[in-house]
């Protein structure tokens, strides 16, 4: 059968959507080379004209599942109808849905993400992903300030904070999350931190009180439950 010939971008996606679905379904630790390969039907070279490692293609992969989500979140941020504290909240929810939806593959990654020896793997994918959000949030923080809901007046530089603070508790919190199975009262820990988190950032857009929420618990148990299911398994 003659072998399909598709553009760069088109075969590069398809080899890193096959490599997430694998991901999700093996684990990263499962999935070889050979079975994203297989998955998608080409030859050896041809991943590795694309790719140079399991690694790499994993960075890909989060690279465009990062971009799927922006793309959900974009029509709303254009919304002129919608206020810019909506938009924040929608903008967080959107990240927290879709790691509900993926909870499986995002932890089993996050595994590979948060060891010592990958952290340079790590920094480029936070760096990869605070370039896709940077725009999206700094447009609403800016909407903020014109309606007066926030209070800064550095629009772009309260986004680069949202965005480190929360790599940072994200950071805390995924190598907490690791620790439950042993240590289940951790999940309360995890969750003041997410909290601390949106009051950290109310504080620093100058956004109302309690304008952001909390975390639910169904989030947290969530989590846990899928950390211990990993481990048993």
């Amino acid at each position: 059968m003659a072998r399909v010939m598709k553009e760069h971008g088109e075969r590069k996606a398809e080899l890193a959507d096959a490599a997430w679905e694998l991901f999700s379904e093996k684990g990263y630790e499962g999935t070889t080379v050979n079975a994203i390969i297989d998955r998608v039907g080409v030859a050896k070279g041809t991943f590795y004209h694309y790719f140079s490692s399991k690694e790499e293609i994993l960075d890909a992969a989060v690279e465009r599942k990062t971009t799927e989500v922006m793309d959900g979140i974009r029509p709303i941020v254009e919304d002129e109808r919608l206020p810019a504290l909506e938009k924040l909240n929608r903008f967080m929810d959107a990240f927290r849905e879709w790691k509900m939806a993926n909870m499986g593959a995002v932890v089993d990654v996050a595994r590979v993400m948060y060891r010592d020896e990958n952290i340079v793997l790590r920094h480029k994918i936070n760096t990869k992903t605070a370039a896709t959000t940077f725009p999206v949030l700094t447009d609403i923080i800016a909407q903020g300030v014109s309606e007066g809901v926030f209070d800064t007046e550095f629009p772009e530089e309260a986004a680069e904070l949202v965005m480190a603070v929360g790599n940072v508790l994200g950071e805390m919190n995924m190598k907490t999350l690791f620790e439950i199975q042993e240590h289940p009262e951790k999940a309360a820990l995890i969750q003041r931190r997410a909290n601390l988190y949106f009051d950290t950032v109310e504080r620093m857009l100058g956004a109302p009180k309690g304008s952001m929420g909390t975390v639910e618990t169904e989030f947290i148990e969530s989590l846990s439950r899928t950390i211990g299911g990993a481990r048993d398994g």
